[in-house]
């Protein structure tokens, strides 16, 4: 709405009515424009980034793997429980996920035990 304005006013300062300089309305009507195109670039340059890393993602959770426990109790039988290598995307709420040193974390969730080997 100012850049439609101050063009206006810069219209009008060009005709020798204008309140102000013609240069100081050129100058402010200038940087108003140059601000509203930059930020159209960005906004559709930063939905196109936005596609593309979501695209990066999904792949990622495909074909990640996780150590799902297939019998959940408390204490040490965390580490020494059995488990099964399921696909991360087959998680569901509440299954609980052995993650070790060096694996990546499947998915968002809370940790429940931290030991120090």
């Amino acid at each position: 709405m100012g850049v439609v304005l101050t063009t206006i006013l810069l219209c009008q300062a060009l005709f020798g009515t204008g309140e102000a300089p013609v240069w100081f309305i050129l100058a402010v009507s200038l940087w108003l424009w140059f601000t509203v195109l930059f930020a159209n670039f960005c906004r559709s340059d930063g939905g196109r980034a936005r596609k593309s890393t979501g695209g990066i993602a999904a792949q990622f959770r495909r074909e990640m793997n996780a150590k799902k426990l297939d019998q959940p109790e408390s204490g040490d039988q965390y580490l020494s429980g059995p488990s099964s290598v399921v696909p991360a995307s087959a998680l569901t709420r509440g299954d609980v996920v052995l993650v070790e040193a060096g694996d990546f974390i499947p998915c968002d969730g809370e940790v429940i035990q931290v030991s120090p080997r």
